[in-house]
């Protein structure tokens, strides 16, 4: 029988998952799906991370290369710059567009980038197409929160006044 895993194992992982451990503990599971990740608030979104495991910017500059994802297996990595996708000049519609297309097929995704004043070209094989994280709840699990059950509803003459916490 295995217990969790140290803190060190935890640490040094080069997994390109993330640790859910306490997720899971709390009664969480992290799921994967097509939808893009909209929170309110909050700019920007995660881009390819979750797919191919990288992170760009606008004109292709290369800000994360997720260590053990299909990118930086291939050879990418943070500081270069995606200049092209599949033969064709980048922009993020068409990496998108390939990362679909890529989908259910067994051709790569071929990506061409500068390093060091170098051009070079790295094939992607991935074909799971694109992937989102999402926070769902694990029904096998009960819930940790005791706090949240017991308090009464807000009346809508209470909304406008702040709650006395005692």
């Amino acid at each position: 029988m295995t217990g969790p895993p140290s803190s060190t194992s935890v640490l040094d992982s080069k997994s390109p998952d993330a640790p859910t451990g306490g997720i899971e503990n709390g009664g969480w599971k992290v799921t994967y799906n097509d939808q893009p990740i909209h929170l309110p608030g909050r700019r920007g979104n995660a881009g390819d991370a979750y797919s191919i495991g990288l992170q760009l910017g606008e004109d292709g500059s290369v800000g994360d290369s997720i260590v053990g994802g299909p990118a930086y297996s291939a050879g990418i990595s943070s500081g270069m710059k995606v200049i092209g996708v599949n033969g064709r000049v980048y922009t993020h519609d068409l990496l998108e567009d390939a990362i679909a297309a890529a989908k259910g097929s067994t051709q790569p995704i071929t990506l061409t980038y500068v390093n060091d004043d170098y051009i070079r070209t790295a094939t992607i094989d991935y074909h799971q197409g694109a992937r989102y994280p999402h926070l769902t709840r694990d029904d096998s699990k009960p819930t940790t929160s005791t706090t949240s059950s017991k308090r009464a509803p807000l009346r809508s003459s209470e909304l406008s006044r702040p709650r006395s916490r005692f």
